[in-house]
């Protein structure tokens, strides 16, 4: 198991959900580690001015590289490991407010 798996475990643990079998828990895992594969993708872009969208657009028509993402958001300064670690936590707690605390917010 990586430490994205035990990140959503965990999560999953904490909300306490009844009756899940582990082919659901499993589905489960996969869904919520796409869709924070999904939010983390979009923060990291969003810290990118609209210059900045623009070249890596064209970066990544022109690098299919695995890096060339990871390596053009380091060019231009954007702080991976922070912007991921803050959507996260983010992730985490909205996942596990009550459907009430949602719509407060």
């Amino acid at each position: 198991m990586d430490q994205l798996d035990e990140f959503v475990t965990e999560i999953i643990e904490a909300k306490n959900l009844p009756g899940l079998t582990d082919e659901v828990r499993a589905n489960l895992i996969e869904d919520m580690k796409s869709q924070l594969f999904d939010q983390v993708d979009r923060a990291l872009l969003d810290e990118l001015t609209d210059d900045q969208l623009d070249a890596f657009n064209e970066r990544m028509e022109n690098d299919t590289s695995e890096t060339a993402p990871h390596d053009f958001l380091v060019e231009n300064g954007v702080d991976i490991q922070k912007v991921t670690a803050r959507t996260m936590l983010k992730f985490r707690d909205l996942y596990l407010q009550t459907p009430q605390e949602r719509s407060e917010a």
